[in-house]
């Protein structure tokens, strides 16, 4: 069953690199009006993570983030 890791509020950036050296990628969130970061580890090899609202600095359009 999937879940929605919590974040701060209004989170509007993210990150993705191996914060805990493991050799899996994990997602860092910046959330702009708790003035907070969150890390979100992935303990598996395989994992989804799917977003809404959030506001990117980019142009309008659909994006495409790969990652292995």
């Amino acid at each position: 069953m999937a879940t929605s890791p919590a974040t701060g509020n209004s989170p509007a950036s993210i990150a993705v690199r191996d914060f805990n050296g493991d050799g899996i990628s994990d997602l860092a969130v910046g959330n702009e009006n708790s003035n907070t970061v969150t890390v979100l580890l992935t303990d598996t090899q395989t994992a989804t993570a799917s977003t809404s609202g959030v506001a990117l600095p980019v142009l309008a359009g659909t994006h495409q983030v790969a990652a292995s």
